[in-house]
């Protein structure tokens, strides 16, 4: 099964409520994605080598709690790397419904506000080209819609251009640099 289209479950109707229904996931995975896989192989190959040195460690004890004091180093980085992960997915979340509630404010535009924004969590920057392209309309109404969400502090121009200008979710990317 691949990673990237892994669904975890569904909400299934139960008598008077609904429940939700995660499928197993003891199954063959694979991945499409060239960094995920690149990141696994030097993790793997990290742990090679450090297996490796099981051979020429002469003290077995010694060997141990350099191991143990490995093993309490590893927990605690996996701790720092949880706590901070949580915090950029709590940032995110409070990120996604003050957008969403500037949305609102955009009227019949809010739908292709939405879809900007859907985007721009996948890939936080943005052309008018690339939104016009995206939304199914004009260069102009593309350009307009950027210029909007840009002055309402939703994007930042990045370029200083009159034309071929980049928009960046500037807010978004932040939450990764804490």
């Amino acid at each position: 099964m691949k990673l990237e289209a892994f669904n975890v479950g569904q909400w299934v109707t139960q008598y008077q409520y609904k429940s939700f229904s995660p499928v197993t996931v003891n199954r063959e995975w694979s991945r499409e994605d060239p960094q995920i896989n690149t990141l696994l192989e030097r993790a793997s190959r990290a742990l090679a080598e450090l297996d490796a040195f099981t051979l020429i460690v002469p003290d077995v004890d010694l060997f141990i709690q350099m191991h143990t004091h490995w093993v309490k180093f590893f927990l605690s980085a996996v701790i720092e790397t949880a706590g901070k992960g949580k915090q950029t997915f709590e940032g995110i979340l409070a990120l996604r419904q003050e957008m969403d509630q500037l949305t609102f404010g955009y009227g019949k535009r809010a739908k292709n506000v939405q879809a900007i924004l859907c985007h721009l969590y996948r890939r936080p920057s943005i052309t008018a080209s690339q939104t016009s392209e995206l939304l199914e309309v004009s260069h102009q109404t593309a350009s307009s819609l950027l210029n909007k969400m840009a002055k309402d502090g939703m994007l930042d121009e990045i370029t200083g251009y009159q034309r071929n200008r980049v928009f960046i979710f500037a807010r978004y990317l932040t939450l990764f640099n804490d």
